[in-house]
């Protein structure tokens, strides 16, 4: 008969955090439901925000948290882009024609943002990973991002540019090891069926994965989920300002968070 952790770890639970006294109560809910090995997706209203941040939430899950519409179907780095104006649009009697760009990211251990890139939405997540690398100038020593990057192009990519890297990157839950049964990947599927993903999880501290969601959480709160450019040109310099300008303010302190 299975115990009740096994049981537990085949479950997802959506936690929904809403505004007022009772958030605060939600951060140790999640913290409970983890330690059961649940996996938990917490979705928070911007009213829940002032409560208590996301980035708590990620700290705790190990899951990116989801803030507004635009994360569902166009992912956490989605950006508006709209057309017309108004004005045109009544004068005209002609629909709102709205269309989003991606915003693709890679953030170090210190928060702070070494590339950026912006595309069209039919360019996936994987395909831009080349185009990142190739903005980084300093050597190093891993490579973390979510299981949407397994795969070969990715691992090959980050390898072409740094061969000794690390690679951490969750294997999909169906994935077998490799004929040869010597890649990091390879190694990252023997450690999850032998310990858990809960277990892995915390001995490659892929938790740092969630820099790039509070990175992007930070961006769209300081300056906005809408582009104001309206070229893809301009639009890729203007992402670029604005990453700059969060790096400036990133040196200037974060907040340090302690769990007790």
């Amino acid at each position: 008969m299975r115990s009740t952790m096994e049981q537990a770890q085949q479950k997802r639970i959506v936690l929904g955090i809403t505004g007022g006294i009772a958030a605060y109560k939600a951060a140790e809910l999640a913290r409970l439901l983890v330690k059961q090995g649940i996996a938990v997706q917490v979705v928070m209203t911007e009213a829940a925000t002032h409560f208590i941040t996301p980035a708590t939430m990620q700290a705790l899950t190990g899951q990116p948290v989801l803030l507004d519409q635009w994360q569902d179907d166009k992912g956490m780095g989605g950006l508006k882009v709209y057309g017309k104006d108004e004005w045109h649009q009544e004068k005209h009697d002609v629909a709102a024609r709205r269309t989003w760009r991606k915003l693709h990211i890679a953030v170090d251990e210190n928060h702070q943002i070494i590339a950026c890139d912006l595309t069209t939405p039919e360019v996936g997540d994987t395909t831009a990973v080349p185009d990142l690398l190739d903005q980084i100038s300093t050597p190093f020593d891993t490579f973390m991002a979510d299981g949407a990057y397994d795969g070969d192009p990715v691992s090959d990519a980050v390898l072409d540019k740094q061969p000794a890297a690390r690679i951490v990157i969750p294997p999909h839950k169906i994935g077998i090891c490799s004929a040869t049964g010597d890649s990091q990947r390879d190694g990252h599927i023997r450690t999850i069926k032998q310990q858990g993903r809960i277990a892995w999880q915390k001995k490659t501290n892929y938790g740092l994965r969630s820099y790039v969601e509070l990175a992007i959480q930070r961006y769209k709160r300081i300056f906005g989920n809408t582009l104001k450019a309206r070229a893809l040109l301009q639009q890729k310099t203007e992402a670029w300002i604005a990453a700059s300008a969060l790096n400036r303010m990133t040196n200037l302190g974060m907040p340090v968070s302690v769990k007790i």
